[in-house]
C-alpha cells in the first residue's frame, strides 16, 4: 500500500511540474494567481479520469495548463463576457466553471472526452468554439503546449 502512495505522489508532482513548465514557457509566473491550485487539480484530475485524459496524462496535463493560461490567467474567478459568460480558469460556460479547482478541472476533462466523440480529429476544438469553426486554434494550443514541455519536438528538429 505504501509503494502505491508513493507512486501516486511522483506521478502528481510530475504532472504538476508539467504544468509549471508550459506556463513558464508562456512567459507566465506558475506561482501567481490560483496557479498552485490550478496545478495540483490538474494533475489529480487527469491521474483520477483516465479516459478523459485522451492523451495519456502528460500530454493531456500540459493542454491542460496551457488552456488555463490563456484562457483566465490561471484564475479560478475570472469571469468573461465575451460569446457568452463563461467563469473559471478554463472558462466554461455554465455551472463546469464554477467551483474549486478540482470541480473546474474535472468539468473540463468531461468536455475534452465529449470532444473526443464528436470531433474525434480535434477533440479541443469544441472547447473552442466546434469542429468546424475553431480547429486551428485548438490545434496550435494542443501543439504549443506539447512543444513547451518537450512531449512533441518542434518543427525542423
Amino acid at each position: 500500500m505504501i509503494p502505491a502512495i508513493f507512486l501516486h505522489a511522483a506521478r502528481v508532482t510530475a504532472l504538476r511540474a508539467i504544468a509549471f513548465t508550459v506556463w513558464t514557457g508562456m512567459g507566465f509566473n506558475p506561482h501567481a494567481a490560483d496557479g498552485d491550485a490550478i496545478a495540483s487539480a490538474i494533475a489529480e484530475n487527469v491521474l483520477a479520469m483516465p479516459s478523459a485524459a485522451i492523451w495519456g496524462p502528460e500530454k493531456t496535463a500540459a493542454v491542460m495548463a496551457q488552456f488555463s493560461a490563456e484562457e483566465s490567467g490561471n484564475n479560478l474567478e475570472a469571469i468573461s463576457y465575451w460569446d457568452y459568460p463563461a467563469r473559471g480558469a478554463w472558462q466554461q460556460i455554465g455551472g463546469a466553471g464554477k467551483g474549486s479547482a478540482d470541480q473546474q478541472a474535472q468539468g473540463w476533462l468531461r468536455l475534452l472526452e465529449l470532444g473526443s466523440t464528436i470531433c474525434p480529429a480535434f477533440p479541443l476544438a469544441p472547447l473552442c468554439g466546434g469542429c468546424t469553426r475553431a480547429w486551428r486554434m485548438a490545434n496550435r494550443r494542443t501543439h504549443m503546449a506539447w512543444r513547451l514541455t518537450g512531449l512533441e519536438p518542434w518543427p525542423g528538429e
